[in-house]
């Protein structure tokens, strides 16, 4: 989550006003590993469903996350910050 929708941990009340958009048309899912602790701060104001990942192998979790949604007809953003795959 962080360095896509997050800063520091914390989603800006701009980024999450845009979720609550998505999120009256689709599913809207947070997959993350809450790197910097602050995901439970914020839980009540994020109109999506998370999944929290735990290390090692945080990458191959999330495709296999995504894998059970359908890969097929969802849509996935992530930053290149925090990749480790090619």
């Amino acid at each position: 989550m962080n360095g896509t929708i997050a800063v520091d941990g914390l989603i800006p009340d701009e980024i999450l006003g845009r979720i609550n958009i998505l999120s009256k048309s689709l599913h809207v899912y947070i997959i993350t590993a809450d790197t910097h602790g602050r995901l439970d701060s914020q839980r009540d104001k994020i109109p999506a469903i998370i999944e929290r990942v735990h290390p090692p192998g945080e990458s191959l979790q999330k495709a296999s996350f995504l894998e059970r949604l359908g890969a097929s007809s969802s849509i996935v953003a992530r930053s290149s910050k925090n990749r480790h795959s090619p």
